[in-house]
């Protein structure tokens, strides 16, 4: 009998979440959960049968477990970045185990993004660009467009020029924290994510795993290259389905996304989406669209649009950020010092101490944490 795995993360992003919870469509149940970053330590010693495994997304962070090495799962290997800014990361995906993996795989791989097609095959790796799993979500027919706007990840002239041009509410979020989220916890607030996205009267925004699942839903959607995180090789393909400009450009024409008469979003992403489903449904044989299911485990439309709830929601992701920012500078200083000066440990101690007090800070979040989930749950 055949069984199904789903990625989970650990990383500081619910965009994976959304990338998994795109990818669960496509399966009946979870019988397991894998780690992305660890899918070549995956071992199942119980049983024999086969495992499937949509396998998109980042590749990857530590500990840099490629290929998958258990001979009862056999992933789907689609909507794949390879990020080889990370040396680490090159040298894994294409050492000679990975090479001989990846060709022996007897289909092209699809790459999310131009640039990796392009580096699989020059690597003598098959290989397709199949753009991004999220382009397949499908909206709940539960969750009614609102009056908000959303602006995701943008930046503070972006968001103050939007705050001149519209009296519509602004909802200002981002994707990123830093907290002791379980599993559970973090696909829900993914769900989340995903119903503002789908309920908002317009997105601008400067996150993939925004722009992509707005035009999966059919919200207006502008994406903006945000000077310090744009990285040209990850859009590659993908930017040009959706309307999209430099940040100083928008605040030089404000017609470019007039976000209280944003028009429609392009349909040139259908077919790409088309081809998706139909291989990633070929591939598992469920598709839960078909059954009226929705992304979401929780109903929101009780409690969901209510503006105080999701400014708490955003309350609550903007401190974690900043805190998850914070802990990775403090991270290299204390690994800077354990390295090249290795004597100051009185310094080192001192970052340390840094280090627990932001922890203690982070324990508050806590408190925004219970009332969010405890908010899901009487939805």
């Amino acid at each position: 009998m055949t069984k199904f795995a789903l990625y989970t993360y650990s990383t500081g992003n619910i965009g994976d979440e959304i990338q998994s919870l795109a990818a669960k469509r496509f399966i009946p149940q979870v019988d397991y959960f894998i780690n992305r970053d660890s899918v070549g330590e995956f071992r199942d010693e119980q049983n024999d049968d086969e495992i499937k495994l949509i396998a998109n997304g980042w590749y990857m962070h530590s500990p840099y477990a490629w290929p998958p090495r258990d001979e009862n799962l056999s992933p789907l290997l689609l909507s794949m970045f390879i990020d080889v800014r990370d040396p680490e990361v090159e040298k894994t995906f294409f050492s000679d185990a990975s090479k001989k993996y990846l060709t022996n795989y007897g289909l092209s791989i699809g790459a999310r993004d131009k640039v990796t097609e392009q580096l699989f095959q020059e690597h003598g790796i098959p290989s397709y660009w199949s753009g991004c799993v999220t382009l397949t979500l499908k909206k709940d027919e539960r969750f009614k467009q609102q009056d908000f706007i959303l602006a995701v990840d943008i930046s503070d002239e972006v968001y103050d020029y939007l705050k001149l041009h519209t009296n519509r509410e602004i909802i200002r979020m981002s994707p990123y924290f830093e907290v002791n989220l379980t599993k559970e916890e973090r696909f829900l607030m993914a769900e989340y994510f995903l119903f503002l996205y789908q309920s908002a009267h317009a997105i601008v925004t400067s996150r993939l795993h925004c722009m992509l699942p707005s035009l999966a839903f059919e919200t207006p959607v502008l994406f903006i290259e945000t000077k310090g995180k744009y990285q040209k090789s990850r859009y590659a393909g993908l930017e040009e389905l959706v309307r999209h400009t430099t940040e100083d450009e928008y605040l030089s024409n404000y017609d470019l996304f007039d976000v209280d008469d944003p028009g429609e979003n392009s349909s040139e992403y259908l077919r790409i989406r088309k081809k998706l489903i139909d291989d990633i449904s070929t591939y598992t044989g469920y598709d839960a669209a078909e059954l009226g299911n929705s992304y979401t485990s929780v109903d929101f439309t009780n409690k969901g649009y209510d503006l105080n709830f999701i400014q708490l929601v955003q309350k609550f992701m903007s401190t974690s950020f900043v805190q998850f920012q914070e802990r990775n500078t403090l991270r290299y200083q204390k690994d800077e010092i354990a390295a090249h000066y290795g004597i100051l440990m009185q310094e080192k101690l001192k970052i340390e101490q840094e280090n627990a007090d932001l922890k203690q800070k982070m324990s508050k979040n806590k408190t925004f944490l219970d009332k969010i989930f405890s908010h899901f749950k009487g939805s």
